[in-house]
């Protein structure tokens, strides 16, 4: 659509990203945090920041950007760490984590890459 029109997308879809709002987007998929993390390593940085201030001012000593689940990472890091592995969450992927250093040119889920 934006090509018939001649409208530059958001450039951050062409970096990988399903949803621009906000950075990070809490909604966002294990693909995605993983572009976030190796792209934007200060916003991941702002996050943790931020997790551990509410920390230190919450009764129950707890605060993380993305919900808590049975068996899944607390905080922004853990997070980060699990969207480098492979299904389960158990295993890294070890093409992943050579990706993880070496940023590609393009990741656009949508095809939007020149």
């Amino acid at each position: 659509m934006h090509r018939k029109h001649g409208i530059d997308p958001n450039p951050l879809y062409k970096l990988g990203m399903g949803r621009v709002g906000c950075m990070p987007c809490i909604n966002c998929n294990k693909a995605e945090l993983f572009e976030i993390a190796r792209r934007f390593p200060k916003e991941i940085a702002r996050v943790a920041e931020w997790e551990r201030i509410v920390k230190m001012a919450s009764k129950r000593q707890a605060a993380t950007f993305f919900p808590t689940a049975r068996n899944m990472p607390a905080g922004i890091d853990g997070w980060v760490e699990w969207s480098k592995t492979v299904r389960g969450g158990q295993q890294y992927d070890l093409l992943k984590a050579f990706e993880f250093d070496n940023v590609p040119a393009c990741s656009s889920a949508y095809g939007l890459c020149e």
